[in-house]
């Protein structure tokens, strides 16, 4: 449960709750009738630590997202064994 007020461009937010708050709207919207099931993520797991990242790729990019396409721009960096390409 989130009990801090998001101001205006998200500014008193950390990079990793602005991450979270990213991929929870674009999941919400992929989720939504209207949705014509594509998804585009721009590396959504970089401000994560590894925990949490590997988290939100098994609970949300292959769960809650696994009937959609989903494209992820990655750096080369973020691409691990914990994150592989699929």
């Amino acid at each position: 449960m989130c009990a801090q007020e998001v101001g205006e461009g998200g500014g008193n937010l950390s990079g990793g709750q602005q991450m979270r708050l990213s991929l929870a709207r674009a999941t919400y919207a992929a989720l939504s009738e209207e949705s014509p099931g594509l998804v585009l993520l721009d590396d959504p797991i970089s401000a994560l630590d590894t925990h949490l990242g590997r988290h939100v790729f098994e609970r949300c990019i292959c769960g809650l997202l696994r009937h959609h396409t989903v494209i992820r721009a990655i750096r080369p960096e973020t691409r691990t064994a914990a994150f592989p390409i699929s």
